[in-house]
């Protein structure tokens, strides 16, 4: 017969022996008792490690928005507008890159300013919740001064993928690959068929009246 510990009972010799009683045990001589306790304790223990990891995770965010918003916003626009829109950015991630540096609590009241005065350049909603996030991080000391200049720089970083230097700068990388890949397998193909002792032909190649015979002293031309 199984029966657990109600959960007003109470984890004592009094509670054991209401429950052996309950369960009609007299000759304790060969009994095995289960008991499941569930500590109460540890549910807080458990829900508190659950808050600390959460506010861990606030606190060491790295943008003031997650990068997947900042995708689809770059995605989101025009190829006329990218150029414009990264060049706002990018003033923003210069403005920032000084307190980024030196590690400083707050920004200045002119560079405040015109990031306030970029932010109404556009109406756009997305463009509108980015800027209000980066201007609410800004007022949060180093680590919201960080999170703005990283934020500001990624989403250049972002829309530079979509412009045309981007792709010519590819086309280029990838141009130089393959001319060090043909590089590597000429000089690899040079290595394999070159004599076994290459000092010789190099002093045959120096000698004025080509090779010596060594055994008899004599020229051969």
């Amino acid at each position: 017969m199984t029966r657990w510990l109600t959960e007003n009972e109470e984890f004592t010799s009094r509670g054991v022996e209401r429950l052996l009683e309950d369960c009609g045990y007299k000759n304790l001589d060969h009994l095995v008792i289960r008991i499941t306790y569930e500590d109460k304790n540890m549910s807080r223990r458990k829900t508190k490690k659950e808050g600390q990891e959460s506010l861990r995770e606030r606190t060491t965010q790295k943008y003031v928005v997650p990068e997947s918003e900042m995708r689809d916003f770059v995605g989101s626009l025009g190829v006329l507008d990218i150029s414009n829109v990264a060049a706002r950015f990018q003033v923003i991630a210069d403005l920032t890159s000084n307190a980024f540096e030196e590690q400083r609590d707050d920004l200045g009241s002119s560079d405040t300013a015109l990031i306030k005065r970029i932010a109404d350049e556009d109406k756009s909603p997305s463009y509108r919740h980015l800027m209000d996030e980066i201007l609410i991080s800004t007022e949060r000391g180093r680590h919201g001064i960080n999170a703005a200049h990283l934020t500001a720089s990624r989403l250049v970083e972002l829309a530079f993928r979509c412009t045309r230097d981007y792709f010519s700068a590819l086309h280029s990388y990838r141009r130089y690959l393959r001319l060090e890949l043909l590089q590597r397998s000429v000089e690899a193909a040079y290595t394999r068929r070159r004599p076994a002792n290459p000092q010789s032909v190099a002093a045959d190649r120096t000698h004025p009246y080509g090779k010596t015979d060594r055994s008899n002293k004599t020229r051969l031309t």
